[in-house]
């Protein structure tokens, strides 16, 4: 067992390999940490950026994309280097990401998730409506499924299962 000891309080991670990318927003930082280890390898600053909760790593491992709450942004970071590849606007209550193939499920807590094609940049995103507070959730690329927990407010608490094949691919 090892033990990665961080500067702050960590949020989204994701794991490729023995490599963990981590989001401390209460330090403005992604760290970027070799699990078997347990050594940091680079603390990434987020500048102007800050609220960093959800991240995650595009399936060829060469990009990180980041959430921020403030200023609303959706950013890609070169996973090996943390250089900004790109930052584009996105919703203020961003809570999780994923990403499948060529798309991007963005769960915000306004009570949506915005689902975005990439290699389409001129074709609007889809903006699903979940409920007010619903912003944890679950992909499974197998079941081609997402799962978003939905907070009792007036009605049961629920998990919503939303199927993902909606002719993108």
């Amino acid at each position: 067992m090892s033990r990665v000891s961080l500067v702050g309080h960590p949020e989204g991670f994701r794991l490729r390999g023995s490599r963990a990318w981590i989001n401390i927003p209460d330090r403005g930082a992604i760290v970027v940490a070799d699990v078997d280890s347990g050594r940091v390898l680079s603390s990434w600053p987020t500048g102007m950026h800050r609220l960093n909760f959800p991240l995650a790593i595009e399936p060829s491992g060469h990009e990180v994309v980041v959430a921020y709450r403030l200023p609303a942004a959706l950013q890609r970071r070169d996973a090996e280097t943390g250089n900004i590849i790109g930052t584009q606007p996105a919703c203020g209550d961003a809570d999780d990401l994923f990403l499948d193939g060529d798309r991007r499920y963005l769960i915000c807590g306004a009570g949506h998730i915005d689902v975005s094609t990439p290699s389409r940049p001129h074709e609007a995103s889809v903006r699903v409506s979940t409920a007010a507070g619903a912003r944890t959730g679950l992909f499974s690329p197998e079941l081609e499924r997402l799962f978003v927990a939905v907070p009792a407010r007036g009605r049961p608490a629920a998990v919503w299962i939303l199927a993902t094949a909606m002719g993108y691919r």
